[in-house]
């Protein structure tokens, strides 16, 4: 079942996510879903293949980090981040019921682009899906496999730099690029004038803020500040992470229209009573607690000076609240669709 929370399509059913009143104890996630980790070139010659050797990294707080491009990365590269990368993409692959494209493409699309496509694994399965297609993707790491269909390849590419691709799109997708995007109009507008008229652009970003249907999420929880302090740490360095919320207005403002967006509810534990909701949210409870870890690195330390012995005190309460079944809590996944006019339209 698609968990969406509004402009819901045929296929979905309407969200009501009921808690489970079962909650005397955290429930485990099971291994019974191992998603193996997915850890060419555009004819612009100021792209860099991923055979250049342009590889080299930044190892701090015991991780590695990318050393491309022109922002400060707060995550990692590394195979643990690869791995939630991957665990994240199957766990929107049950949110979305399966659905990789939302946009309504034409059936035999020519080129499709992936901005930030990190392990690549949505780029993979799209170009399986249109064969027909060119499919690019595009990241600051070159953390991709080496085997992928014929018709797909991958380039390290900053999203934030003027972008010079010889020719345009029928698509162009991204998701989880926030906490990476300083400018957001500007990388709308490239995306605009990268694709073909009546292409799509489509963007599938998280709200970082939890949400309760009945308020049970307390006003004084660590989680709260959890949320409080990345917002500020994130607006220190010039980035909003309340980003999600704005990028149908941006759309429309550029000039995309038919803009739509569909809201889909992502339970942070296993609180539904809903057995499909359920095992979603036990699975995201899982991402959120392995991904507290490199945001506080990146955010609380590298860029709001704690200490390392201060974040993990901190991060003790916040695990509780993440896995407290008595907080009915969700984040807002938003997928946001919007078709550049025609010639004839303007």
């Amino acid at each position: 079942m698609a968990l969406e929370a509004s402009t819901v399509p045929e296929s979905a059913a309407e969200l009501v996510i009921e808690p489970d009143d079962s909650i005397d104890c955290i429930e485990t996630l099971s291994d019974e879903d191992d998603n193996d980790s997915a850890c060419g070139r555009d004819e612009s010659s100021s792209l860099v293949s991923l055979n250049s050797a342009i590889t080299e990294y930044v190892y701090k707080n015991g991780r590695r980090y990318a050393n491309y491009g022109s922002g400060q990365h707060i995550l990692p590269n590394d195979e643990m981040e690869c791995d939630r990368h991957d665990f994240l993409q199957h766990i929107f692959g049950m949110l979305f019921g399966g659905r990789l494209v939302f946009a309504p493409i034409v059936a035999n699309p020519s080129r499709i682009l992936d901005i930030g496509t990190g392990t690549g694994l949505w780029a993979i399965n799209v170009a399986q899906m249109y064969p027909s297609a060119e499919v690019i993707g595009t990241d600051v790491s070159p953390i991709q496999p080496s085997w992928v269909p014929p018709n797909l390849s991958f380039q390290m590419d900053d999203a934030e730099a003027d972008w010079t691709f010889s020719r345009k799109f029928d698509l162009i997708h991204f998701q989880s690029l926030n906490g990476c995007i300083r400018d957001w109009k500007r990388l709308l507008s490239q995306a605009y004038e990268n694709i073909l008229p009546g292409g799509y652009l489509e963007a599938k970003e998280t709200d970082v803020y939890t949400r309760s249907d009945d308020d049970s999420i307390p006003h004084d929880t660590s989680l709260r500040e959890w949320e409080k302090n990345c917002i500020q740490a994130c607006a220190s360095i010039g980035q909003q992470l309340t980003a999600p919320e704005h990028l149908k207005e941006l759309m429309t403002e550029i000039g995309f229209v038919d803009v739509e967006e569909r809201q889909f509810k992502l339970p942070i534990n296993g609180w539904p009573k809903n057995e499909e909701l359920k095992l979603i949210g036990r699975y995201q409870n899982v991402q959120y607690l392995e991904a507290l870890s490199p945001f506080a690195l990146g955010l609380l330390v590298e860029v709001a000076g704690w200490s390392r012995e201060e974040m993990e005190v901190f991060l003790v309460n916040v695990r509780k609240d993440i896995s407290n079944r008595r907080f009915h809590a969700y984040n807002i996944v938003r997928v946001i669709t919007g078709r550049k006019p025609l010639a004839k339209e303007y």
